[in-house]
C-alpha cells in the first residue's frame, strides 16, 4: 500500500494473487496464487521482484502468515486430507502439519 493509502499491484499476473501478508521485517510478502492451476503459497520481495513458489504441491495451500521472527510461515492446506494448519521454513522447506 502506498503512503497515501492507494494500493499497488506488485505481481501483475493474470492469475488470482490474493491474501498477502508482510514479513515482520517488511522485506518480503507471502501470498496465495493460482498461477500453477491451484492455490499455492508464494513469496516475493517487497518491491514485487523475486517471486518464488514455496509449496508447489497439488493440494490447496492458502492463508499464509509469518511467524513473529520471520523464520517460518504457517498456512492452511488440505494435503493431508482435511484442511488444517501446516508450517514451513521461510524458504519453503520442512513442511509439516501443526500438531494440536
Amino acid at each position: 500500500m502506498e503512503p497515501d493509502g492507494r494500493r499497488t499491484n506488485l505481481t501483475r499476473h493474470p492469475a488470482r494473487d490474493h491474501l498477502p501478508a508482510w514479513s515482520p521485517d517488511g522485506e518480503r510478502i507471502v501470498f496465495s496464487s493460482r498461477r500453477d492451476g491451484n492455490d499455492e503459497v508464494y513469496v516475493m520481495r517487497a518491491d514485487g521482484s523475486g517471486i518464488r513458489n514455496l509449496t508447489n504441491h497439488p493440494s490447496v495451500d492458502v492463508m499464509a502468515k509469518w511467524s513473529p521472527d520471520g523464520t517460518r510461515i504457517v498456512f492452511v492446506s488440505n494435503r493431508d486430507g482435511g484442511f488444517r494448519l501446516h508450517v514451513m521454513t521461510a524458504e519453503g522447506t520442512d513442511v509439516r502439519p501443526v500438531e494440536r
